[in-house]
């Protein structure tokens, strides 16, 4: 760990940020000069990589040290999040729940058998937005197990963390009732 976060997630975001631009410099530069040069797509790929790394890595441990209250964990780096709990309401009653509370008026919902599915929209915070469900476990003495789970829509979209452990945070809320 470098500053409390993962040497996995740091090299992740800056191969995110630096390839793509690398490979747009790089092809910009072949149409205008004919030539491709290694040392000018490695300089705009660590580069680039390292700025916006530094800056979306800073701002991601910021987020997370308001949501875990400064208690930042390893599993709290993980673009999956998920948690289990029990709860009184029913599947339907979460559907209706959560399409009254606000972060989750605008998003897409599917209730299938035993779970629904959310998407979200991309935002500046998760560049293709995030994916989920909160899965029907079991059920035993009037009370539901779910298993709830939220993602960034791609595995190389690392921005969306905080925002993974936000939607956990809300959809637990909402089943405690709280």
């Amino acid at each position: 760990m470098i500053f409390n976060i993962p040497v996995k997630h740091i090299a992740m975001t800056i191969v995110s940020f630096g390839l793509p631009f690398a490979v747009l410099m790089t092809i910009v530069n072949y149409l205008l000069d004919g030539h491709i040069q290694a040392n000018s797509f490695l300089l705009n790929f660590f580069g680039f990589g390292l700025f916006m790394g530094v800056l979306t890595l800073f701002k991601q441990k910021e987020d997370l040290h308001q949501l875990t209250k400064g208690k930042i964990l390893p599993e709290h780096w993980q673009p999956l999040q998920e948690k289990q709990l029990h709860s009184s309401m029913s599947l339907t009653e979460v559907a209706e729940n959560l399409k009254q509370e606000k972060p989750f008026k605008n998003v897409k919902l599917q209730k299938e058998t035993g779970r629904i599915t959310f998407k979200t929209n991309a935002t500046v915070d998760s560049f293709f937005g995030q994916k989920g469900c909160v899965e029907q476990i079991d059920f035993e003495n009037n009370h539901f197990t779910y298993r709830i789970q939220s993602r960034s829509f791609y595995f190389f979209d690392q921005m969306g963390i905080p925002l993974n452990l936000k939607n956990i945070q809300r959809i637990s809320a909402l089943l405690s009732g709280k």
